[in-house]
């Protein structure tokens, strides 16, 4: 086979069909059509749902830390009551 017999094997609509799209299709994806204003918004609701949940995950997670950290404090003052009820009771 040489260079030029895969030429053959081309399809050359298919091809010029993949490289550039049709009138129609450019015409949807112009700024400003009905086409790419629903695309827009859909973009902008996705991403704003996107953002509303990763607020709401770190808001938990901020939630169970200071539920953490309080019951941290609220064990180190029963500790430090029984070890200064322990000392009174010693002396």
């Amino acid at each position: 086979m040489t260079d030029r017999d895969w030429m053959k094997l081309i399809d050359r609509k298919a091809a010029l069909r993949e490289q550039f799209p049709t009138l129609a299709q450019v015409r949807k994806e112009r700024p400003g059509t009905p086409a790419d204003r629903a695309r827009n918004d859909y973009y902008h609701a996705e991403n704003h749902a996107s953002q509303q949940a990763h607020q709401h995950r770190l808001w938990e997670q901020s939630i169970e830390h200071n539920a953490t950290q309080q019951a941290r404090r609220e064990r180190r003052a029963r500790n430090t009551a029984y070890k200064n009820r322990n000392k009174e009771n010693a002396a």
